[in-house]
């Protein structure tokens, strides 16, 4: 599978609404990163466990994403991106 997103890439996402929380296998969300403070990543929905996600990256190869960082708690996700501009 290509990347979707490619650098320099600029994404626009809607915040998640905690009352009504709509995420789906193949979203690509904005996520807090889980072990570096300040730190945003965009990821794909791989797999839903209750609360918590497998993000993935759709380079593999190359990308830091739950096989290193473990599941993501809702709480770190911040919102689902609606749009790329290719740079």
């Amino acid at each position: 599978m290509e990347r979707t997103l490619k650098e320099g890439d600029l994404v626009t996402y809607t915040k998640l609404n905690p009352k009504n929380i709509d995420l789906e296998i193949g979203d690509i969300v904005v996520a807090s990163h889980p072990k570096t403070k300040n730190k945003l990543i965009i990821k794909r929905i791989h797999r839903i466990y209750q609360n918590k996600f497998d993000l993935r990256g759709d380079n593999s190869l190359s990308s830091t994403d739950t096989r290193e960082l473990g599941l993501f708690e809702l709480d770190l996700i911040i919102g689902k991106v609606d749009k790329i501009f290719s740079n």
